[in-house]
């Protein structure tokens, strides 16, 4: 049975851990604002892992199911609602109107984005004011992905070569 003088010192004790955690928080958040620039560039590189292996998933669908389709060459393979090109890489939406072998808007992007990262993806929108992330697309039709707190990072998707990669921009 507690006493109430043992009751008050936990509470006191308890008040005290809690009142560390409080101070520890706003240090790390609002003194130390590197520790919030690692931790976002920890979360962008986890997204690149995530990507990279999503896409790499996807091209192994894409081969089993090409396998089992010989008698289909002409016909576009769809999986996960998803477009593919000839080398087995998404290349856009299912409803795309065209079959192509790379994407060719930024809806394209975003499209290969969601469906190869699925329900748990960074939320991305096609404008960098609109969003902590966000897609472009060049001319060379690569998808580009950027974090609007990481100046210097961006992650690439070229679908003709399948290649993910982490690009360091020279400001």
């Amino acid at each position: 049975m507690l006493t109430t003088t043992s009751f008050k010192n936990r509470l006191f004790y308890l008040g005290l851990i809690a009142l560390f955690v409080l101070f520890a928080v706003y240090w790390l958040i609002y003194k130390e604002p590197s520790s919030i620039n690692n931790l976002e560039r920890r979360a962008f590189a986890l997204n690149y892992s995530a990507f990279e292996n999503g896409i790499r998933l996807a091209n192994y669908q894409f081969i089993v199911r090409a396998a089992n389709e010989r008698s289909n060459t002409n016909k576009s393979i769809k999986i996960n609602r998803l477009m593919f090109n000839n080398n087995g890489f998404p290349v856009a939406n299912e409803d795309a109107s065209s079959y192509r072998q790379s994407p060719s808007t930024v809806q394209d992007c975003r499209a290969i984005w969601q469906r190869v990262l699925g329900p748990l993806q960074p939320e991305l929108s096609i404008s960098a004011k609109e969003s902590r992330y966000w897609v472009d697309i060049t001319v060379d039709n690569i998808c580009v992905y950027r974090n609007g707190r990481i100046d210097d990072q961006q992650i690439e998707y070229d679908a003709v070569k399948g290649l993910v990669s982490i690009v360091t921009i020279n400001n």
